[in-house]
């Protein structure tokens, strides 16, 4: 038994010995031991009164009760709580106060947020970037000061996966990437980067591309005119050769040219909603398996179209088809000859699917990530002897991305390729009911390249 309980022990031990000698003078034993309870709590109760009201002051050491025994002890006690709630409290602001110095510190806006997207904080580049100002927006809602239509839309949805590019609020000139990311119960930290200099040089780089390729094509084009005008029968066989390859090295960089400034202008000009028409896939896919047939040349290749006529795209006709063309053109230039080709176009579920199956060599994994890189190769002097230029995926996945498709690749090493265009519901146009549209030249024992039965 500790020394304060020992004390505590004690008094009750004297009330009750007082109580029983009162009791033995007067004759009223309960009436003794009654008083002396009550006066036992009483001196309790204030004690606990006493208590109370040094806590309401602070709970400082100075004006602490003086009352000894448990009491004392629990004086005690609750003051060391303090210090070390002190101390601790003091710690955590220090935290806060470093985290508040580094995040104003930084050149990026960053705003805390609540749920239901309540400002709780924000630091002095929210200001300049996205008119936050600290403290005086807070408790509002940051929709209330962002009003760009894609950053409501990207807050109605609360998927924050993927980061957003708006205007600043601000300064029209200034172009924000914004990012949210969810912490805590409810808790969500927005942070908005400048952009503006990153935007300008990938201007000046579309535009020195398409300058540099514009200008390129016209004396290639000249070359190739002239070399075809040579008669090969009537040159020396050493003029002969140096003839053929500058003719075919002079088709290839004619065809990077065509690519990049394919590239350049999908990626330069503004998607326009009112340029979207109608498209009938299966009738694309016709012609684009025809032009392959003859691309595929004595390659053979064994090219199946199964394509269905009830449903069609929303989008701009010429980018789908190179998109299309050029997934369909890959899978000949990199495929074995005599080896068969699946094109299809269905919708499974609310999703389009446009999808060129091969049975080539297959791609690793590493290398998924990657083949919608400009010029990237899995094996590139392969590549370049099949006349690959490294930007036909590009285009697809730009041609795609401004028709509100994405491509999905599977490959396994050894068991061929599936490449596939995924166009979401709305993008998808029912016509009507009309049988399938399938194609296949080698059903035709005749040598026809394409037969169809729509």
């Amino acid at each position: 038994m500790t020394t304060v309980w020992k004390i505590e022990f004690g008094r009750l031990a004297g009330v009750v010995a007082a109580a029983l000698l009162s009791a033995m003078l007067t004759g009223f034993w309960a009436l003794s031991f009654l008083a002396g309870l009550t006066l036992y709590i009483i001196w309790h109760l204030r004690q606990m009164r006493r208590l109370e009201r040094w806590l309401s002051s602070g709970g400082s050491l100075s004006t602490a009760p003086d009352a000894g025994g448990v009491w004392e002890q629990l004086v005690n006690q609750v003051h060391r709580l303090n210090q070390r709630n002190r101390r601790r409290k003091k710690r955590l602001s220090d935290i806060v106060n470093r985290f508040h110095r580094s995040t104003e510190a930084m050149p990026d806006a960053a705003v805390v947020l609540r749920d239901g997207g309540v400002i709780e904080w924000s630091n002095r580049a929210a200001r300049d970037l996205l008119g936050v100002r600290n403290p005086q927006d807070h408790g509002q809602r940051i929709g209330n000061l962002l009003r760009e239509p894609s950053f409501r839309d990207y807050l109605t949805r609360g998927d924050f996966d993927e980061p957003l590019d708006i205007t600043s609020p601000v300064d029209p000139e200034l172009e924000l990437n914004l990012r949210i990311v969810g912490y805590g119960d409810g808790q969500y930290l927005l942070m908005a980067r400048d952009i503006s200099s990153l935007r300008r040089i990938e201007a000046i780089r579309r535009d020195f591309v398409a300058n540099v390729s514009h200008e390129l094509r016209t004396p290639l084009t000249v070359v190739t005119g002239y070399l075809e005008s040579f008669d090969g029968e009537e040159l020396p066989e050493h003029v002969r050769e140096g003839v053929g390859a500058i003719d075919r090295q002079s088709r290839r960089m004619l065809s990077i040219v065509e690519d990049l400034l394919t590239l350049s202008k999908l990626e330069m000009e503004p998607v326009e909603p009112a340029a979207a028409e109608m498209v009938r896939v299966d009738e694309l896919l016709v012609g684009l398996v025809r032009d392959a047939e003859a691309f595929s040349g004595e390659q053979v290749h064994r090219i199946e179209l199964d394509a269905t006529p009830e449903f069609g795209l929303r989008g701009i006709a010429s980018e789908l088809s190179s998109a299309f063309g050029n997934l369909i053109t890959n899978a000949v230039r990199h495929t074995p000859a005599g080896t068969r080709i699946r094109v299809s176009w269905h919708v499974d579920g609310e999703r389009g699917r446009v999808a060129v199956r091969d049975e080539g060599q297959g791609i690793g994994p590493k290398h998924l990530p990657r083949l919608t890189e400009r010029f990237y190769r899995v094996d590139t002097s392969r590549s370049r002897a099949r006349g690959g230029t490294g930007l036909g995926l590009s285009v697809v996945k730009h041609a795609l991305t401004r028709n509100g498709g994405e491509l999905d690749i599977d490959s396994t090493p050894g068991r061929g390729s599936t490449f596939s265009c995924v166009f979401p519901a709305e993008r998808l146009v029912t016509l009507g009911q009309a049988a399938p549209v399938l194609a296949d030249r080698s059903a035709d024992p005749d040598g026809a390249r394409h037969s169809a039965n729509p």
